[in-house]
Order: structure tokens, then C-alpha cells, then sequence
């Protein structure tokens, strides 16, 4: 509903049924008279369709006659929208002269049936005529396509995730499988933030801190503390971020070579068209038409004379000198933030590092 009402440019055409119509205008106009500009919240949580939302909100616009005419003590609050000002309370309620324009059709299921004769007419009209109904085309079974399994988005995450739990048959039983959903903590009795919602955390302060500044464990204790001030972080969060993994990236050679560069952008969003093909590397997909839109966001990159420097953060727990093994596990993420960087920035991304916040060291592709 949202996207419907906040989409159309010109004109928006909504349609919608109901089974009894008598009983709902009742229902939908039951506050036309009142003055409250809000419409009281037991009403719309007790409103059975967005229809109702949208068409009690009609009967209260100037426009809205066809859903208050002939009902008692209502209808005749109706008066020319050229005899009241914007917002104008009225002597026997108040309707609201809102600028736009609404036409409200009720339509009778009878006028939308077709008699049997009516079929049988028109098959009678030319010998051996074989005319097909445009509506019966909705009916007819369509051949199965191989991209019928492909979704139309995914977010890089969620590529990870099927890249993590191997090839199956469907692509869509990877992705929605309810396996792939934790159960919310106050079922669970869970406490404590989840290993993702700390790396989150930790991002937060590498997206704030200033890259031209140098940063000891102090001054990464400050940055924390002012972004719990300002409700950037939560006080568990804040208290969830490793200060000295912090502390590591900023003594390191790669963060020297960031506060040298003039060009330096974070958390930089993106959207770009990939094939089935290019994302999985699966034969299965070799040959199937169609793109998924990837969504994703990277944590940073800068630039040097040479190119383009491709930086992702990782707080996944390694040991000290096994960071290669984070190398394979992010391949296909970081191969798909390199193509959206080439494509935004119209250069070539000369280098990628994966910088491992736990050990303080970084792996390059």
C-alpha cells in the first residue's frame, strides 16, 4: 500500500471487493462527522483490510459522497466543496477539503457477471470462429521456465549464506528455508547481543572515526563513549565493541595508506545486475536468462595513483596467521563489491584487502 500511494505520478487507480457493501459504507463512515482529525487507533486496528483504512479516510474528504449518501445523519454533512475553506469544521461535522481528487465507483457484482447467453451469442456470430476470451489467457497453464526458481533481488548476505550451505535443487528453498531465522530473544530467553549485531557494532565506530586523525586506545575509549552519548550506539553495544581490534586497524600499514589518500569513502551502497551464472558458478545456471538486482554495501575503499584499494572489515574469530582461511570463505562477496566499485567509480579496483580486526593483520587478493 505504501509503495502504491507513493509511486503514482499522475493517477492512481485502486480496486478492491467486499461482500457486503451496505454493511461496510456503514462501517467506513462511521466517523465522517467526527472532528478529530485522527481516526482512533481501535478503529484501524480492528479494520479488517488497507481497503478500509483508504475508504474510511474517503468518506471524509469532499469527494467522498458515494460512500456517505443516504445514511442517516451522515449524508447530510455532503455541501459544495466550493462553500467550505481547507480543513473547515462544518455545522454538522466536519469534512476535510483536502487539494486532491478522488472518484469513487461502486460497482454491483451483477453488472460484472456474464449470462451464459451472453457466451453463447457471441459464439454464434461466425461459423467455425474460434476467438479466444483475452481473460481466459489467465487460466491457461504457462511452460514452466528455467528462471522460475531464480529470485529477482538478493543482498550479497543472503548470496553468502546459500554460498555457505552448499548447492540444492532450488535456489528459493536455500534463500527462504526458516532454518535461516533466529528465534527473537524474548522467546529464546536469550540475553547479550548476537556475534552479528557486535560486528555491527564495531563497523559503527569504523564508519565514524575521522581517517586523517590518528587513534590510541584512548582516543578510540573517547570515540565510543561520544557515540553512546549520542545515540549512535546503545550502552551494550558500546560495551560490546572490542576496543583494541579497533586499535589494531588503526596501527596498521593498510590505515596509513587511507589517511594518504584525498579520496577515501565508507559504507558506500550498491545495486547492480548480475546473472545467476556470475554470482554461483553453477553449470545449472550456465544457461539461464535473466538477471537478480545484487544489493550490498561496502565498507570502504580509497584511492591511490595507481587504482582503486577495496577495504572489508571482518570480526570473525581466527587465530593469528590462519587469516588466508577467511580469504575463500568472503571470495565471492568481495569479487562482487570489486565489480560494483569498477562500475560506480568507472576505475579499475587494483587491490582488495580483508582485514581481519582480530589479529590486526589483512589479506590481500
Amino acid at each position: 500500500l505504501y509503495v502504491a500511494m507513493t509511486r503514482a505520478k499522475e493517477k492512481l487507480i485502486i480496486t478492491g471487493t467486499v461482500s457486503n457493501i451496505e454493511k461496510k459504507r456503514l462501517f467506513w463512515a462511521m466517523f465522517a462527522k467526527d472532528e478529530d482529525i485522527k481516526l482512533p487507533c481501535y478503529w484501524v486496528s480492528e479494520s479488517s483490510s488497507f481497503l478500509d483504512w483508504l475508504c474510511c479516510c474517503a468518506a471524509r474528504h469532499m469527494n467522498g459522497w458515494t460512500i456517505r449518501n443516504d445514511i442517516d445523519d451522515i449524508d447530510d454533512i455532503d455541501i459544495d466543496v466550493d462553500d467550505i475553506d481547507e480543513d473547515e469544521e462544518t455545522e454538522n461535522g466536519r469534512l476535510f477539503n483536502d487539494p486532491s481528487e478522488w472518484k469513487i465507483n461502486i460497482i454491483p457484482k451483477s453488472s460484472l457477471l456474464l449470462e451464459k447467453s451472453d457466451f453463447e451469442e457471441e459464439e454464434n456470430t461466425e461459423a467455425g470462429d474460434e476467438t479466444e476470451y483475452p481473460f481466459e489467457e489467465l487460466f491457461k497453464e504457462k511452460p514452466k521456465k528455467e528462471t522460475a526458481s531464480v529470485p529477482a533481488n538478493m543482498y550479497v548476505s543472503e548470496i553468502k549464506r546459500v554460498m555457505d550451505r552448499g548447492e540444492s535443487d532450488e535456489l528459493d528453498s536455500r534463500l527462504y528455508d526458516g532454518s535461516a531465522f533466529e528465534r527473537p530473544k524474548f522467546l529464546s530467553g536469550s540475553t547479550g547481543l548476537t556475534a552479528a549485531q557486535k560486528g555491527t557494532a564495531a563497523h559503527t565506530v569504523l564508519r565514524n572515526m575521522d581517517f586523517k586523525k590518528d587513534y590510541d586506545y584512548a582516543g578510540v575509549k573517547d570515540l565510543i563513549e561520544a557515540l553512546a552519548e549520542k545515540g549512535v550506539l546503545s550502552k551494550e553495544e558500546a560495551e560490546a565493541v572490542r576496543i583494541k581490534d579497533i586499535v589494531r586497524f588503526a596501527k596498521s600499514p593498510l590505515y596509513e595508506r587511507i589517511k594518504k589518500s584525498a579520496y577515501v569513502r565508507k559504507e558506500t551502497p550498491f545495486a547492480m545486475e548480475m546473472s545467476p551464472y556470475e554470482i554461483f558458478g553453477s553449470a545449472e545456471y550456465k544457461n539461464t536468462e535473466g538477471k537478480i538486482l545484487v544489493h550490498g554495501m561496502t565498507d570502504c575503499f580509497f584511492e591511490e595513483n595507481d587504482g582503486i584499494v577495496l577495504v572489508d572489515y571482518k570480526t570473525d574469530f581466527v587465530e593469528y596467521g590462519l587469516e588466508d582461511e577467511l580469504k575463500e570463505k568472503y571470495k565471492t562477496q568481495l569479487l562482487i563489491y570489486k565489480r560494483a566499485v569498477e562500475l560506480s567509480e568507472k576505475k579499475p579496483v587494483k587491490e582488495v584487502c580483508l582485514f581481519a580486526l582480530r589479529t590486526g593483520k589483512e589479506v590481500v587478493y
